[in-house]
């Protein structure tokens, strides 16, 4: 790697005399680093060539593509019913049996029968709210009852540690797979290329290994990666693609947590605002609850069929495997809307589900809000539902639900020509629900007029993005 910054002084002809005139600058001040003031505008990356390998035409799109996430909430279901539509085609037009049965095999594993769909929600639900049980919920209720930012601070360093110890083994493969895509950009760099590889291999079977994460060998890892990103970083072959890189891994490195003395030490800063009588009590909450979110991390009980098959096409068309144009934006918009979890940009839990019942197809997104903003009269926290759903045989289907104390307000709107056969069917709804602890307060059926966006459904998206340009 010491080799990789060498650059010869080029070879003059004898006698060479340059001409040109040095332009110095006539100041004598040396350029303090660290002095802001001398600034005077940001680098407007509006201005320079799109060098950053996003699948949006122009940055102009990628500024739009935020607010255009936010306005669909079909986007990824619009995206995969053409993806399947697609592969329809493809299917029935190609000769190839070979390429016929890998179409068979796309459309299948992103489609759910009706002895999948329970299961799939629950695998999904797993994969989105990560902070479930008592202990969570207590920290909940400690937050929305303190104005102490010392206090909040101290329980967001608590939830770092715990994730970065619960999830340190998926933290690992994803630091591996940021050394993979380094390594592609440094294919004409041999030793760099070859460098990044083989940390990316010992990382992943650190991730992989069955026995406890040693912490000397990890540490001793990070101080190489760390040596070769600096010398990288500080070479002629640095790009805004290697810096965004550097960036995630330096961030992916940060997360990880392996010593529980790190978690204790959190939970010491964070047990300082409780009563005493008390924190013993939250102590063995976390204890309960990091024994079994290790078992489960480790043994992965569930796995959710349409994203884990959905991850897998996404990395096949990261990979250059689509070569079709039209299927690599429908892959791209699926991109983004899946972007929009919990985790990321909206505060909302998102399900994906694509059925196939029958002769019939129905591609489904459903959106859940376990705390609108829109409160009870009885003290009751409010859930709101939003169930979008195309079903190729009838048509595009919205169901809105508020959920306060088991009560349910629905409104369905539904095509136009099925009002009244939906009407229909309020009394067998009511009887549903009699066998339940929930019962209907309101029930509307309407004919669609127009598809609304999220924001329009949950206007609260508005507020609490107000660290992002949805107007873009």
């Amino acid at each position: 790697m010491s080799d990789l910054m060498k650059i010869t002084t080029p070879i003059l002809p004898k006698n060479y005399v340059n001409n040109v005139k040095s332009n110095q600058n006539s100041s004598q001040d040396v350029f303090n680093l660290v002095d802001l003031a001398r600034v005077t505008k940001p680098n407007d990356r509006s201005e320079t060539p799109d060098n950053n390998g996003l699948n949006l035409a122009t940055q102009q799109e990628m500024k739009h593509a935020l607010g255009a996430l936010l306005k669909d909430p079909g986007l990824a279901i619009t995206s995969l019913r053409r993806l399947l539509l697609m592969s329809t085609v493809l299917l029935t037009i190609t000769g190839d049996n070979a390429e016929k049965a890998e179409v068979n095999t796309l459309i299948n594993s992103l489609t759910l029968n009706e002895q999948e769909l329970l299961t799939e929600i629950f695998s999904q639900q797993q994969g989105i709210s990560s902070f479930q049980g008592e202990f969570f919920d207590a920290l909940r209720n400690l937050l929305s009852g303190t104005t102490s930012a010392e206090f909040k601070e101290s329980i967001g360093a608590l939830l770092k540690a715990i994730t970065g110890h619960v999830y340190s083994k998926d933290i690992l493969d994803s630091i591996s797979i940021n050394l993979d895509q380094y390594a592609e950009l440094m294919r004409s760099v041999p030793e760099a290329y070859e460098a990044l590889k083989n940390l990316s291999a010992n990382f992943k079977a650190l991730g992989q290994s069955t026995e406890l994460l040693d912490v000397n060998t990890f540490n001793e890892m990070k101080d190489s990666l760390i040596s070769v990103l600096r010398e990288l970083n500080s070479s002629i072959y640095v790009s805004e693609k290697t810096m965004n890189l550097t960036a995630l891994i330096v961030y992916n490195l940060s997360k990880f947590v392996n010593d529980k003395d790190e978690i204790n030490a959190a939970f010491d800063n964070f047990s300082r605002f409780l009563p005493e009588e008390i924190r013993e009590s939250y102590k063995q909450a976390l204890e309960d609850y990091l024994a079994v979110a290790t078992k489960q991390s480790e043994s992965a009980v569930l796995h959710s069929k349409i994203i884990d098959n959905l991850s897998e096409v996404i990395k096949q068309h990261l990979d250059g495997r689509f070569n079709t144009p039209a299927v690599a934006q429908e892959i791209n918009n699926i991109l983004q809307s899946l972007a929009a979890a919990p985790s990321s940009f909206t505060p909302l839990l998102h399900y994906i589900l694509p059925l196939q019942l029958g002769d019939s197809s129905a591609l489904a997104e459903l959106w859940v809000d376990p705390d609108s903003s829109k409160g009870g009269e009885s003290g009751d926290t409010p859930i709101k539902i939003f169930f979008v759903s195309d079903i190729d045989t009838i048509g595009h289907f919205e169901i809105e639900m508020m959920v306060i104390a088991n009560k349910i307000d629905l409104y369905m709107f539904c095509p136009t020509d099925y009002t009244d056969f939906f009407r229909n069917y309020k009394d067998r709804l009511i009887q549903i629900c009699k066998n339940t602890s929930y019962s209907f307060s309101n029930i509307n059926i309407e004919p669609l007029v127009k598809e609304r966006r999220l924001d329009e459904v949950f206007p609260k998206l508005n507020i609490k993005r107000s660290g992002v340009d949805v107007r873009a």
